[in-house]
């Protein structure tokens, strides 16, 4: 088990997770959120709502499923995706009833389903993966460093330019309508509402 696993990826910049499991099940990434009161969304929303104090009190925050993704995309680099990747984010009150989603768990909802997953490693496995992240993890990054990355690759994507490989995104039309794809596309698949 790997608890806050900070890695640089090879455009400098920083990647923190919450935990990995490493294990017969598979490489396990999660995101754990600690929120009060009722949150809605589902996996396709970028940003979900949090309600406080019966409706009177809005917040909006960041799909952690979207941000577990790109977790997911960075430990598929460590590991040349040649290992099974699950991502789960949990949800630590429990209040996961109006979210939409078959990724997010309480802590007890989670324990059953790692435990329902088959096992896909061997103890090969879980050496070799647990080596690459050793390999990989970056200790002497400060979370204000971090914290810094993340405003940086914010402005990125208003400017539009990719924050996973650094090349600019451009409009296309899909069948959903327009949006801004990767220049790098199909190696690299961000994408970004208008």
């Amino acid at each position: 088990l790997f608890n806050d696993y900070m890695m640089v990826d090879e455009n400098k910049k920083s990647h923190q997770m919450d935990h990995i499991l490493v294990c017969s099940k598979g490489v396990i990434i999660v995101e754990t959120k600690n929120y009060s009161g009722r949150i809605y969304g589902n996996e396709l929303q970028t940003q979900w709502t949090q309600v406080l104090k019966y409706g009177k009190v809005k917040h909006r925050l960041y799909n952690p499923i979207k941000q577990n993704n790109s977790h997911l995309y960075q430990i598929g680099k460590i590991t040349k995706k040649r290992y099974p990747l699950i991502s789960i984010v949990i949800f630590v009150q429990g209040n996961t009833s109006f979210i939409q989603s078959k990724q997010v768990f309480s802590p007890r909802s989670a324990f059953h389903y790692i435990q329902s997953l088959p096992n896909l490693l061997s103890e090969e496995d879980i050496n070799c993966v647990s080596n690459l992240l050793i390999e990989n993890e970056n200790k002497t990054i400060t979370l204000q460093q971090h914290v810094q990355g993340i405003r940086e690759t914010r402005l990125n994507i208003e400017k539009n330019i990719c924050p996973r490989c650094g090349k600019p995104l451009i409009l296309r039309e899909g069948k959903n309508g327009a949006f801004y794809g990767c220049s790098g596309f199909p190696y690299c698949k961000f994408t970004k509402k208008c």
